[in-house]
């Protein structure tokens, strides 16, 4: 008896290099890769009474040999039951179109949003997942049957998103950064519907916007680097007569904190008598260790006004989300300062000037790194340093301030 041995891919390689019309795996009993019309199928010989029969699971090597074998012991499964496989999938094709048929890509988008809201914040949610879905793609596809919709159905909605006004809208007319969200949804529509077993081909999928629209020009933010734009900059945020947004915005502009950093930082985190915060990990970005900033005499008394204010937070409400801090952030500088910088531009602005200034102040490169929270030298050298040089970043923020005001 002629025994066959369990197919390698390196066996497969070679024998489709040889062109040869049938390879059978030893593996799982009649599980065969047949050169059918110049491509190679994935077949399954079995007997179910007196009778040969071929079931075809799939396209080689879209299906590999593992998954291949998975399904061909599957099928040998319902065999075992006297389930004929060919007509259980005939049966199953037919309850997939009746499903298909009576469902539309409303419902299932529906079901898709449910599960969304639960793992990003309230107004992400609102703004990119549902506004997206209910203004850009429930018009055109939302009551059509889902196998219904096409790659060309997808396109036209691609399209058509710069036409869509909405209202109190603040964006351009060029909405190619919304066209590209639009179709992610979409995808990720598709994908649910797929995994729920009831399509087998995402039709967005390799759609690209970037082929469909012309680029979206934007007004490029830059960092302010040269010494007198940076002083010029501060000197209106002094100038701001509104005291919550000026001292805000005079705090990040100060220490070079990123948004998030303003965003969680808690009163618990402050210790007005030792001139300190402490961001415990995770708290500041993903700091793995916790995050000490020093404070400067200025600092503090912006955080003494805002400790009026806030009981938990210290620059915001409670239940406002981290998009929404952020957003208003920038909207700051759109309506008091500049549309060419915004506050995360701080950052690049300090690193840039304490660099350049370096002679001015004598403060070291680690001094300057760690205040913007860089992790410094290689994991060797940070496992041997263990100070934070925090005085000589105090003298670092002192200098920067009176750097800023000088004229």
């Amino acid at each position: 008896m002629k025994i066959i041995s369990p197919l390698t891919q390196k066996a497969i390689n070679a024998a489709i290099k040889k062109q040869k019309k049938k390879i059978t795996d030893g593996y799982v009993k009649g599980l065969t890769l047949m050169l059918v019309r110049q491509s190679y199928k994935w077949r399954l010989r079995y007997k179910l009474g007196k009778k040969d029969s071929y079931y075809t699971i799939g396209d080689y090597p879209t299906i590999g040999l593992s998954e291949a074998r998975k399904i061909a012991q599957e099928i040998r499964n319902l065999l075992l039951k006297g389930i004929d496989p060919n007509e259980y999938k005939r049966q199953k094709q037919i309850e997939l179109k009746i499903k298909q048929e009576t469902k539309t890509f409303n419902h299932f988008a529906n079901q898709f949003l449910v599960n969304k809201k639960k793992g990003v914040t309230k107004s992400r949610f609102k703004r990119n997942y549902l506004g997206t879905y209910i203004h850009y793609i429930q018009p055109f596809i939302g009551n059509k049957k889902i196998n219904e919709i096409t790659r060309t159905d997808i396109i036209e909605i691609i399209k058509q998103v710069p036409k869509i006004k909405l209202p109190n809208a603040t964006r351009s007319t060029n909405k190619t950064y919304k066209a590209k969200e639009v179709l992610q949804v979409i995808k990720k529509i598709f994908d649910y519907i797929i995994n729920l077993g009831l399509l087998e081909y995402n039709p967005a999928f390799t759609i690209d916007v970037k082929h469909l629209l012309p680029k979206e020009e934007k007004t490029k933010m830059k960092a302010i680097l040269k010494p007198n734009k940076a002083r010029e900059l501060y000197k209106k945020i002094l100038n701001i007569k509104t005291p919550t947004v000026k001292k805000l915005l005079q705090f990040q502009a100060l220490t070079g904190l990123r948004n998030v950093g303003l965003y969680r930082l808690k009163w618990d985190y402050v210790d007005f008598e030792k001139k300190l915060i402490i961001y415990p990990p995770k708290t500041y970005k993903d700091n793995q260790e916790p995050f000490r900033m020093p404070l400067t005499d200025t600092l503090i008394e912006i955080l003494i006004y805002f400790k009026q204010i806030y009981p938990v937070y210290t620059f915001k409400e409670e239940k406002l989300q981290e998009d929404s801090f952020s957003s208003k952030l920038s909207k700051y500088y759109r309506e008091y300062l500049t549309k060419e910088h915004n506050p995360h531009g701080w950052r690049a602005t300090f690193s840039t000037l304490a660099y350049e200034n370096q002679k001015l102040h004598n403060i070291s490169v680690e001094a300057i790194e760690l205040q913007l929270n860089h992790k410094v030298g290689n994991k060797v050298t940070r496992a041997y340093m263990r100070s934070d040089f925090l005085e000589e970043r105090r003298k670092l923020l002192e200098w920067w301030e009176e750097f800023l005001i000088t004229f």
